[in-house]
């Protein structure tokens, strides 16, 4: 497989570090959340300006660990759909006895092409 297209579940979900730890809820105006193992009352609703945007912060900020969840979910996939798509192109080249060097076809440049474009 060319290591210039491979990158690692791993690698992709290192990016995606940094989300607030959960679960996170809301009840009765105030938001609850998860420090150091224990369900900690974190923010009080109330002492905000209440407004449609304070709301949808606040149910953001709640959805964090599903959200980083999901994410790392979709990155792993993402790594391995390109893994395959490279270890494709990787396929579709041929070694030619005459030049003494791989060759790569048409449809392997396209896909490398395909992954280029998408990083």
């Amino acid at each position: 497989m060319s290591e210039d297209n491979k990158e690692t579940p791993q690698g992709l979900i290192q990016r995606l570090r940094g989300f607030t730890e959960g679960p996170w809820v809301i009840d009765g105006g105030i938001i609850f959340g998860n420090e150091f193992g224990f369900t900690v009352p974190l923010f009080d609703l109330s002492e905000y300006e209440e407004n449609e945007s304070s709301i949808w912060d606040c149910n953001l900020i709640a959805a964090a660990p599903d959200l980083h969840r999901i994410a790392t979910e979709q990155a792993a996939e993402i790594a391995r759909l390109r893994n395959l798509v490279s270890e494709m192109a990787d396929s579709l080249d041929y070694y030619s006895p005459l030049t003494g060097r791989t060759i790569e076809t048409p449809t392997s440049r396209t896909f490398r092409a395909a992954l280029e474009d998408n990083r």
